[in-house]
């Protein structure tokens, strides 16, 4: 979800995002505080983080770390 939002227009971007922070949170596919699960959330926080970047670029704009945010502002929900 990473690369396809770092290649797409801020819509798509915002959506990968929404993706990338709600698709199997911490603990319900693999067990909470585990090594898969830590490196998973890991993952997850390094992709939010760039995505997050990303947007600001297109953007212009910052509206935080928070991905609930530029959510509800750029995606169509």
């Amino acid at each position: 979800m990473r690369i396809k939002a770092l290649k797409s227009e801020v819509p798509e971007a915002a959506a990968c995002l929404d993706y990338v922070n709600s698709y199997y949170p911490s603990g319900s596919k693999q067990e909470s505080g585990s090594r898969l699960d830590r490196m998973v959330e890991y993952n997850r926080t390094m992709a939010t983080r760039d995505i997050i970047a990303y947007l600001c670029t297109k953007t212009g704009e910052d509206l935080g770390e928070n991905p609930e945010a530029w959510v509800r502002k750029y995606t169509k929900k």
